[in-house]
Protein backbone atom coordinates (compact mmCIF):
# COMPACT_ATOMS: atom_id res chain seq x y z
CA UNK A 1 0.00 0.00 0.00
CA UNK A 2 1.42 2.90 -0.97
CA UNK A 3 2.24 5.45 1.64
CA UNK A 4 -0.47 8.55 2.16
CA UNK A 5 1.00 12.09 1.93
CA UNK A 6 0.04 14.90 4.39
CA UNK A 7 -1.68 17.96 2.34
CA UNK A 8 0.19 21.13 2.50
CA UNK A 9 -2.38 23.35 2.99
CA UNK A 10 -5.08 21.65 4.93
CA UNK A 11 -3.15 19.28 6.74
CA UNK A 12 -5.19 15.79 5.96
CA UNK A 13 -3.93 12.30 4.72
CA UNK A 14 -4.55 11.69 0.74
CA UNK A 15 -3.21 9.28 -2.09
CA UNK A 16 -0.35 10.69 -4.26
CA UNK A 17 -1.72 9.45 -7.32
CA UNK A 18 -4.88 11.80 -6.91
CA UNK A 19 -3.21 13.94 -9.37
CA UNK A 20 -2.70 17.06 -7.28
CA UNK A 21 0.47 16.64 -5.38
CA UNK A 22 1.87 18.43 -2.83
CA UNK A 23 -2.11 19.04 -2.11
CA UNK A 24 -4.93 16.79 -1.80
CA UNK A 25 -7.79 18.52 -3.81
CA UNK A 26 -8.12 21.11 -6.73
CA UNK A 27 -9.41 23.54 -3.76
CA UNK A 28 -6.20 23.31 -1.70
CA UNK A 29 -4.27 23.14 -5.26
CA UNK A 30 -5.88 27.08 -5.65
CA UNK A 31 -5.13 27.96 -2.58
CA UNK A 32 -1.34 26.24 -2.42
CA UNK A 33 -0.49 28.35 -5.76
CA UNK A 34 -2.41 31.73 -3.69
CA UNK A 35 -0.19 31.04 -0.52
CA UNK A 36 3.19 30.30 -3.23
CA UNK A 37 2.60 33.68 -4.61
CA UNK A 38 2.35 35.55 -1.06
CA UNK A 39 5.16 33.57 0.31
CA UNK A 40 7.31 34.69 -2.73
CA UNK A 41 6.16 38.28 -2.66
CA UNK A 42 7.30 38.13 1.31
CA UNK A 43 10.51 36.54 0.47
CA UNK A 44 11.33 39.37 -2.21
CA UNK A 45 10.46 41.77 -0.03
CA UNK A 46 12.55 40.69 2.52
CA UNK A 47 15.43 40.20 0.63
CA UNK A 48 15.02 43.92 -0.46
CA UNK A 49 14.65 44.89 2.92
CA UNK A 50 18.12 43.26 3.82
CA UNK A 51 19.65 44.19 0.62
CA UNK A 52 18.70 48.22 1.65
CA UNK A 53 19.47 47.55 5.29
CA UNK A 54 23.12 46.82 3.55
CA UNK A 55 23.40 49.89 1.89
CA UNK A 56 21.87 52.37 4.52
CA UNK A 57 24.75 50.58 6.53
CA UNK A 58 27.77 51.05 4.05
CA UNK A 59 26.58 54.81 3.36
CA UNK A 60 26.10 55.38 7.25
CA UNK A 61 29.58 53.79 7.64
CA UNK A 62 31.33 55.66 5.21
CA UNK A 63 29.97 58.75 6.93
CA UNK A 64 32.98 60.83 8.59
CA UNK A 65 30.85 63.18 10.59
CA UNK A 66 29.14 60.19 12.17
CA UNK A 67 32.29 58.07 12.53
CA UNK A 68 33.69 60.83 14.25
CA UNK A 69 30.74 61.07 16.86
CA UNK A 70 30.72 57.15 17.27
CA UNK A 71 34.55 57.60 18.33
CA UNK A 72 34.49 60.62 20.08
CA UNK A 73 31.93 58.69 22.66
CA UNK A 74 33.85 55.29 22.74
CA UNK A 75 37.11 58.03 23.78
CA UNK A 76 35.58 59.77 26.22
CA UNK A 77 34.28 57.01 27.77
CA UNK A 78 38.07 55.18 28.18
CA UNK A 79 39.59 58.26 29.21
CA UNK A 80 36.87 58.27 32.19
CA UNK A 81 37.95 54.73 32.99
CA UNK A 82 41.38 55.54 32.65
CA UNK A 83 40.69 58.56 35.04
CA UNK A 84 38.81 56.41 37.49
CA UNK A 85 41.89 53.81 37.74
CA UNK A 86 44.31 56.66 38.09
CA UNK A 87 43.07 57.70 41.09
CA UNK A 88 42.31 54.63 42.32
CA UNK A 89 45.27 53.10 41.89
CA UNK A 90 46.33 56.19 44.31
CA UNK A 91 44.01 55.02 47.01
CA UNK A 92 42.32 58.78 45.68
CA UNK A 93 38.56 59.96 44.78
CA UNK A 94 38.49 61.30 41.47
CA UNK A 95 38.47 65.03 41.66
CA UNK A 96 37.81 67.80 38.96
CA UNK A 97 41.24 69.07 37.12
CA UNK A 98 40.08 72.64 37.46
CA UNK A 99 38.24 73.21 40.79
CA UNK A 100 39.91 69.90 42.56
CA UNK A 101 37.08 69.02 44.45
CA UNK A 102 34.75 65.30 43.91
CA UNK A 103 32.07 64.82 42.28
CA UNK A 104 29.27 65.78 44.53
CA UNK A 105 25.86 67.01 42.52
CA UNK A 106 27.63 67.49 39.10
CA UNK A 107 28.70 64.58 37.30
CA UNK A 108 31.98 63.81 35.24
CA UNK A 109 32.90 64.44 31.92
CA UNK A 110 36.10 63.93 29.84
CA UNK A 111 37.37 67.47 29.10
CA UNK A 112 39.47 68.40 26.15
CA UNK A 113 42.22 70.76 27.47
CA UNK A 114 42.08 72.14 23.55
CA UNK A 115 39.34 71.54 21.79
CA UNK A 116 38.73 69.69 18.91
CA UNK A 117 37.75 72.91 17.22
CA UNK A 118 40.96 74.95 17.88
CA UNK A 119 43.85 71.10 17.86
CA UNK A 120 41.65 68.45 15.46
CA UNK A 121 44.45 65.87 15.79
CA UNK A 122 43.94 65.97 19.65
CA UNK A 123 40.20 64.90 19.79
CA UNK A 124 41.41 61.16 20.37
CA UNK A 125 44.71 62.32 22.51
CA UNK A 126 44.77 61.15 26.17
CA UNK A 127 47.66 63.67 27.03
CA UNK A 128 45.00 66.41 26.22
CA UNK A 129 42.33 64.85 28.08
CA UNK A 130 41.63 64.68 32.08
CA UNK A 131 38.78 64.47 34.09
CA UNK A 132 36.27 67.41 34.60
CA UNK A 133 32.47 68.01 36.21
CA UNK A 134 30.42 68.47 33.33
CA UNK A 135 28.23 71.47 34.60
CA UNK A 136 29.75 73.49 36.22
CA UNK A 137 33.69 74.05 34.79
CA UNK A 138 33.20 72.25 31.86
CA UNK A 139 29.94 73.62 30.45
CA UNK A 140 29.41 76.72 32.48
CA UNK A 141 33.50 77.47 33.38
CA UNK A 142 34.10 76.73 29.57
CA UNK A 143 36.33 74.11 30.61
CA UNK A 144 37.84 77.02 33.52
CA UNK A 145 41.41 77.05 32.23
CA UNK A 146 42.98 80.00 34.05
CA UNK A 147 40.48 79.74 37.27
CA UNK A 148 38.20 81.78 38.89
CA UNK A 149 38.02 83.36 42.64
CA UNK A 150 37.04 79.86 43.67
CA UNK A 151 38.84 77.46 41.43
CA UNK A 152 42.27 77.10 40.53
CA UNK A 153 42.04 76.59 36.60
CA UNK A 154 43.15 73.78 34.56
CA UNK A 155 46.15 74.86 33.71
CA UNK A 156 47.11 74.88 37.64
CA UNK A 157 45.65 71.43 37.87
CA UNK A 158 47.78 70.23 35.43
CA UNK A 159 50.48 71.71 37.74
CA UNK A 160 48.87 70.11 40.70
CA UNK A 161 48.36 66.63 39.93
CA UNK A 162 51.64 66.11 38.18
CA UNK A 163 54.51 68.58 38.98
CA UNK A 164 54.80 72.01 37.26
CA UNK A 165 57.43 70.67 34.76
CA UNK A 166 55.30 67.06 33.36
CA UNK A 167 52.86 70.17 33.33
CA UNK A 168 54.22 72.39 31.47
CA UNK A 169 55.28 69.66 28.55
CA UNK A 170 51.25 68.56 28.73
CA UNK A 171 50.95 72.30 27.98
CA UNK A 172 53.77 72.71 25.18
CA UNK A 173 52.48 69.26 23.69
CA UNK A 174 48.72 70.75 22.86
CA UNK A 175 49.84 74.03 22.34
CA UNK A 176 52.51 73.85 19.75
CA UNK A 177 52.04 70.24 18.57
CA UNK A 178 51.02 70.24 14.95
CA UNK A 179 50.27 67.18 12.91
CA UNK A 180 48.88 67.06 9.22
CA UNK A 181 47.38 64.44 10.34
CA UNK A 182 44.20 63.23 7.67
CA UNK A 183 41.09 61.56 9.09
CA UNK A 184 39.28 58.77 7.01
CA UNK A 185 36.64 56.80 8.02
CA UNK A 186 38.27 53.45 7.76
CA UNK A 187 40.59 54.88 10.70
CA UNK A 188 38.60 56.38 12.63
CA UNK A 189 36.56 53.56 12.76
CA UNK A 190 39.99 51.52 13.45
CA UNK A 191 40.54 54.06 16.35
CA UNK A 192 36.86 53.30 17.78
CA UNK A 193 37.83 49.71 17.50
CA UNK A 194 40.94 50.32 20.03
CA UNK A 195 39.20 52.18 22.40
CA UNK A 196 36.48 49.98 22.66
CA UNK A 197 38.97 47.00 23.41
CA UNK A 198 40.91 49.13 26.27
CA UNK A 199 37.88 49.61 27.10
CA UNK A 200 36.88 46.52 28.29
CA UNK A 201 39.79 45.92 30.42
CA UNK A 202 38.44 48.80 32.75
CA UNK A 203 34.74 47.65 33.57
CA UNK A 204 35.53 47.53 37.11
CA UNK A 205 35.46 51.57 37.32
CA UNK A 206 32.74 51.60 34.49
CA UNK A 207 30.05 51.57 38.01
CA UNK A 208 31.04 54.79 38.86
CA UNK A 209 29.65 55.89 35.13
CA UNK A 210 26.61 54.70 35.92
CA UNK A 211 26.07 57.43 38.64
CA UNK A 212 23.21 59.34 38.55
CA UNK A 213 22.60 57.63 34.98
CA UNK A 214 25.25 59.29 33.07
CA UNK A 215 26.78 56.98 31.24
CA UNK A 216 29.36 58.85 29.42
CA UNK A 217 28.39 61.30 26.30
CA UNK A 218 31.03 63.65 27.30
Amino acid sequence: MAKRQVCKVCRTKYDKSNGFYPVCSETCAVAYVDIKIRTDKIDKIRELTKELRRKKNDILRTDLDRQFRLTQLAFNKLRKLEEFKWFHDRGLEPTCISCGEEMGEDFWVCSHFKTARQRPFLKYDKKNTYLQHGMRCNKYLRRDINGTETTHGYIKGLSLRFGKIYAQEVINYCEDGFSDLEYTWQSVEKMRTLFLGEAKYLKEFEHILRQKNLTGNY
